[in-house]
């Protein structure tokens, strides 16, 4: 059953634009460990400064995920998926311009920002455009397609570092990223999807407290906690494996074959 109050084309367009998103968000944010050994040793970076990096992005995606979904309940999906996709590609695009730590964790920190939306955002989006069991075909559509986005990022990353070099390839993932936040703004406006809801809107109903925001919160820090637990292992291992590894005189084949199965099996 899906949502009578949704058309067929909505629908549709919810589920391609959020898992998209999903994608891109996703693989930029996995794609960033393919370029730390890089910028380590462009800039002499230590590995705390490695880490530092990884937290400014991670830690600013993390803690604004849920001032972002309060927003989007407020002012609709589209207008914030679509800015903050553009601040994410264009802080990538400024990477490739960076000369040092500072410029690095100040443009990471502001793109970690941007990419804070899609999550809360975009699964919200697919959500509200389907009911019972089509909502569960949807949704775990929209999972497989981040998925999609962890493997195929890093591996374009990899190709693109090995042509063009780390600089370039920082510009041009900002660009599709820029790319994608205009076709959406487009498309998502176009259908009327990612609206602010139709009797608030028209009606300019004041919404109090207890009307929206977390509802279970009892189930909602518990999912809270699996996540923090997940995400720090995973970040750990994504960060500072291929250094380890390296250290240890492993092959680069060796590295693969341990960073890959976590890339492909999160979320």
């Amino acid at each position: 059953m899906t949502n009578p109050s949704v058309n067929k084309n909505q629908r549709k367009i919810s589920l391609i634009s959020g898992s998209a998103l999903h994608s891109f968000h996703d693989g930029i944010a996995d794609g960033l460990a393919v370029f730390l050994p890089l910028w380590q040793a462009s800039f002499g970076l230590s590995l705390t400064q490695v880490g530092l990096l990884v937290t400014c992005f991670d830690g600013a995606t993390g803690f604004f995920q849920i001032p972002a979904g309060l927003l989007g309940e407020r002012f609709g999906e589209r207008t914030l998926l679509v800015l903050g996709t553009l601040i994410t590609a264009i802080s990538y695009m400024c990477l490739g311009l960076a000369g040092g730590l500072t410029s690095f964790v100040a443009l990471l920190f502001v793109g970690g920002l941007g990419a804070a939306v899609q999550h809360p955002l975009a699964s919200s989006m697919v959500s509200k455009a389907y009911n019972d069991n089509g909502r569960r075909m949807a949704l775990g559509t929209y999972n497989f397609s981040g998925d999609i986005g962890k493997i195929l990022f890093p591996a374009l990353a990899a190709v693109a570092l090995s042509q063009i070099g780390w600089r370039l390839a920082c510009v041009g993932f900002g660009l599709i990223g820029c790319v994608l936040a205009v076709a959406l703004f487009l498309i998502l406006g176009h259908a009327g999807v990612g609206e602010r809801a139709f009797y608030e809107k028209n009606h300019k109903v004041s919404l109090k407290a207890k009307d929206w925001g977390i509802v279970n919160k009892g189930a909602f820090a518990t999912l809270s906690l699996i996540g923090i637990v997940d995400t720090a292992v995973r970040t750990a291992l994504v960060t500072f494996g291929p250094f380890l590894f390296r250290l240890n005189r492993h092959s680069s084949g060796s590295i693969q074959d341990v960073v890959f199965p976590v890339y492909s099996t999160d979320e």
